[in-house]
């Protein structure tokens, strides 16, 4: 078989709920603490490249809302991955891939994307987007947000 799964997210306000990505091949969702699972790739296969996953995060405050950060770039599934539709970013994700996004628990319009060694930055939900370049040629992998201070990112860096 050889599949590797990625990703695990539980959701907090339903724990038999997750999703797992499976690298190379897509994302899962069982409602029933994994007893019987549905296969939601096809959900985005209209997006070149979605399937070619990096990243999967839940809303912290929206616990039906989904953002996946893939080759394509940034998407968003308002239904628990039963759709989605594509943020539109800064960068072109066929040059540059985004690897990662982190959203704020407290508010969820206040999120951070990675993509090659640029942090993008949206008050607004991922209407309008800031960027910030850190002085190093390496790839952002990974964004957690201090969610004591919220103004306090920290990210990851591959060597």
């Amino acid at each position: 078989m050889g599949d590797s799964i990625k990703k695990i997210v539980i959701k907090p306000s339903a724990p038999s709920e997750l999703f797992v990505v499976i690298k190379n091949k897509g994302i899962y969702k069982t409602v029933d603490a994994g007893f019987n699972w549905q296969d939601l790739t096809e959900s985005f296969s209209g997006y070149s490249l979605a399937s070619n996953i990096y990243n999967l995060v839940l809303d912290p405050q929206r616990n039906n809302v989904l953002y996946l950060t893939s080759a394509y770039g940034l998407l968003r599934s308002d239904d628990d991955g039963n759709s989605w539709k594509s943020i539109k970013i800064l960068v072109n994700p066929q040059a540059l891939p985004v690897q990662d996004i982190a959203i704020d628990k407290n508010d969820y319009k206040i999120m951070y994307m990675s993509a090659g060694s640029k942090i993008y930055k949206s008050e607004d939900g991922g209407e309008n987007w800031m960027v910030k370049s850190l002085n190093t040629g390496k790839n952002i992998e990974l964004i957690r947000i201090d969610h004591k201070n919220p103004r306090v990112i920290f990210v990851g860096i591959h060597k």
